[in-house]
């Protein structure tokens, strides 16, 4: 590896790397967010009162997954 390099990136997938020196920078993912489901939180002595929501929303780029309960 060189003590200093005037960088010359090239992009693959979410990764840059340097072709002369091989540094690399890993990239962020812009989600996009896709709705999975959206399920129901009963009260546990009463199931008929509800108590919120909870919907699971998943990436389509990186696949990771997130949670709201409301």
């Amino acid at each position: 590896m060189k003590l200093f390099c005037k960088h010359n990136f090239k992009k693959e997938e979410n990764i840059l790397y340097c072709t002369k020196c091989g540094k690399t920078i890993i990239l962020e993912c812009a989600h996009n967010w896709e709705h999975l489901e959206k399920i129901t939180i009963r009260n546990a002595y009463d199931g008929d009162k509800i108590d919120g929501f909870e919907r699971i929303l998943k990436c389509t780029k990186c696949g990771d997954l997130k949670k709201f309960i409301y």
